[in-house]
């Protein structure tokens, strides 16, 4: 099992007015799941291995860039 959280990890932004990308810390996100893997040697020469995992990785905070309004003069 395991349980990762991230805090104010680096992100590329591009705002959308004009559109040059720079890096910035923003954000953060928790990943958390499982992984199990056995091997079973059935004869000297025939071994079976299985595996299987399940991760469950989410923004828990986002942060966005959204246009500024213009008013026309």
């Amino acid at each position: 099992m395991y349980y990762i959280r991230w805090n104010i990890f680096n992100k590329t932004v591009i705002p959308p007015v004009c559109q040059i990308s720079f890096i910035s810390n923003l954000g953060t996100a928790v990943a958390k799941g499982f992984d199990i893997q056995a091997e079973i040697a059935l004869t000297d020469a025939f071994t079976v291995e299985l595996s299987t995992g399940y991760t469950d990785a989410r923004y828990n905070q986002d942060s966005r860039l959204t246009p500024a309004r213009i008013r026309p003069s």
